[in-house]
């Protein structure tokens, strides 16, 4: 029963504001998980709730598998009952009168199927998420996470088109949010349907997701794998939010439509990928995840693979976490925090570094730094 999930055009403006949703158009592939990723009250929600049913957009189409379920140029909007699209939400909602079973079993009671397929669905909903021990068991008397895995039962047993989750995971700590977004993506991938899944956390976007949407103030700024996400960034915002701290102010030497060098700090030349062609003397923020970032001894060789560049620098910091150290080195009049993997932090604050920064993990953008979180 899954189906292709198409969005186009979704515009959603409430009286007197920016408009909540601005223009955006995506297509989720039949199976495929698409995160849609992004900051409160980005649009990512509203967006969501439109493709349910909850909201009426102002314009745009969205279409689920064959059937247009919202055309606004023709005034037709499919109420939210007759899409066949389930919902879960950061709340459980779980009924506390019925048990584990019978929260599963309750959405197939108007649908009219006979008895032993009515239990069939619900032993295999249960089985799916690890819950058939538990089925006699009030659903109450279960853990946050069991919880929630119940809810995501109740939702695939009637075998709808499309999932949606809504933050799923926002209520519950984090050391359990971490054990069940892995749990999550099996689940909806042992389903096959096709799924859209709402998150202000990138670990969990990543963890979950097939491909990923970023978005701010309304509009869709990227849509791709997390590794083209997390390596091909096209705007400073996606860069910052996930995670690319090291925002250096530079100025554009010389470039093309892959590569520029960069003016950065007290004189100090970089090479940088660029996401379009940007003219000479354009003022850039460079971005650089503190991770893809390397040090050495001052006196050391060059890493052996790819294209790097080095610059002469000072560990003012280190940061030591047990399983990683991070460091804050200064060179040129600049400021770079760098991470270390292992146990044993290699350098001390006051030491001589070479620091590396890889060509294909260095990337300039025409824009001012945006001040995103990072979640």
């Amino acid at each position: 029963m899954t189906a292709e999930l198409a969005v186009a055009h979704l515009t959603k403006s409430f009286l007197g504001a920016r408009p909540a949703v601005d223009d955006v158009s995506f297509v989720a592939q039949a199976g495929e998980v698409v995160a849609l990723l992004g900051p409160s009250g980005c649009g990512k929600t509203t967006t969501m709730r439109s493709v349910a049913g909850l909201e009426t957009p102002t314009g745009g189409q969205i279409r689920i598998g064959d059937d247009v379920v919202c055309d606004s140029s023709r005034g037709f909007f499919l109420k939210p009952q007759r899409r066949n699209v389930a919902m879960v939400f950061q709340s459980y909602a779980v009924w506390p009168h019925m048990t584990v079973a019978e929260n599963v079993r309750y959405p197939l009671s108007h649908r009219r199927l006979p008895r032993p397929e009515v239990e069939r669905r619900v032993a295999e909903a249960l089985a799916v998420v690890k819950l058939e021990e538990y089925a006699g068991r009030s659903a109450t008397a279960l853990s946050g996470g069991q919880m929630q895995r119940v809810a995501l039962a109740r939702s695939l047993v009637y075998q709808p088109r499309l999932l949606l989750l809504d933050e799923p995971l926002s209520n519950l700590d984090a050391k359990l949010r971490q054990q069940l977004r892995e749990d999550l993506r099996r689940i909806i991938k042992h389903a096959g349907v096709t799924a859209l899944y709402v998150t202000h956390d990138q670990s969990e976007a990543v963890a979950v997701g097939d491909r990923i949407g970023v978005m701010r103030e309304g509009r869709l700024l990227q849509i791709a794998t997390p590794s083209e996400l997390y390596n091909r960034p096209a705007e400073l915002f996606v860069a910052e939010f996930t995670g690319a701290s090291n925002l250096i102010a530079g100025r554009i030497l010389r470039a093309d439509a892959a590569r520029a060098q960069v003016r950065i700090g007290s004189g100090c030349d970089l090479l940088s990928r660029v996401p379009r062609v940007l003219a000479p003397g354009t003022e850039v923020t460079v971005a650089v995840r503190p991770e893809n970032l390397r040090l050495s001894r001052a006196d050391a060789q060059a890493p052996p693979a790819g294209e790097w560049n080095r610059i002469c620098a000072m560990v003012s910091t280190a940061r030591f976490h047990g399983v990683q150290t991070g460091y804050t080195v200064e060179a040129s009049g600049t400021s770079w925090e760098a991470t270390e993997y292992g146990s044993v932090p290699q350098f001390s604050p006051g030491d001589a570094v070479s620091l590396w920064i890889p060509l294909d993990g260095c990337w300039a953008f025409a824009e001012k730094r945006s001040g995103a979180a990072a979640h």
